[in-house]
């Protein structure tokens, strides 16, 4: 019985865990010389995410970079920076990129004026 209700609040707790990373300057990664999809890979394996994209239009470019203690956002803006592929964090276990389209969760309020 014990062990039942143990492995129920453990998967409970795995599935409630927040996307603290994300947002706050939690992450730290460091490569060097890999390819935008090597990095993204990399981002996978430490956070849980999951990216959704076409692989084409990451191109095969080597990227370097050291990152402290860092917020994901601030990583994919830097990973990203000088390319015209934009990400959008759905939840806490999807990133959607996009080639020239920013993707917004909000209507602009230009939206509602008559």
């Amino acid at each position: 019985m014990r062990l039942l209700l143990f492995s129920l609040i453990a998967i409970v707790l795995w599935f409630q865990r927040s996307p603290a990373q994300t947002e706050t300057g939690n992450l730290s990664l460091s490569f060097k010389d890999l390819t935008r999809l090597e990095v993204l890979e990399k981002i996978e394996q430490s956070t849980g995410y999951r990216f959704y994209f076409v692989t084409q239009w990451l191109g095969e470019d080597r990227i370097s970079g050291t990152y402290e203690r860092v917020s994901l956002n601030t990583l994919l803006e830097d990973v990203f920076k000088d390319t015209v592929i934009n990400f959008f964090i759905l939840d806490d276990q999807t990133i959607i990129l996009t080639p020239n389209t920013v993707i917004r969760d909000q209507l602009h309020p230009s939206f509602y004026e008559d």
